[in-house]
């Protein structure tokens, strides 16, 4: 299992694939997207020069190829190492045989108001819609 897919989860899942590896592979991500291309947030989506379908990591067939259980819009909240389980935000636990961690990072918000947040694709989105003209 692997936790919040971020783009370089896609690697692992790939090379257990092609290392004959035919056991259930599980991606979790409190995102609802498929991992996606982070730094054109700020660019090409931003500006209108991509779409959102523009930012994916893996054309569908890829995807379809890994024969992953995606569980995304689901956040992992804790850890039984004893028990190797992950819980996860909907109250359901995943057990695990091996487990990679991939995190990521959480922006520091800034106190007041008027100060963006871009790290998601979300808000990117929220963001050229409150910069296009009314």
């Amino acid at each position: 299992m692997s936790s919040a897919p971020r783009p370089p989860d896609w690697r692992r899942p790939r090379q257990l694939r092609r290392e004959g590896f035919d056991g259930t592979l599980t991606l979790v991500g409190d995102e609802p997207y498929l991992p996606y291309d982070r730094p054109p947030l700020s660019k090409q989506l931003l500006t209108g020069g991509w779409d959102a379908d523009h930012l994916s990591l893996r054309t569908p067939a890829d995807i379809d190829a890994l024969d992953l259980d995606l569980r995304l819009d689901t956040a992992a909240t804790g850890l039984d190492l004893e028990d190797r389980a992950v819980a996860l935000a909907d109250c359901s636990t995943l057990p695990y045989d091996g487990l990679i961690i991939a995190t990521g990072v959480r922006p520091r918000r800034l106190p007041g108001e008027g100060a963006h947040v871009l790290r998601t694709l979300d808000d990117a989105l929220d963001l050229r819609d409150g910069l296009s003209p009314a």
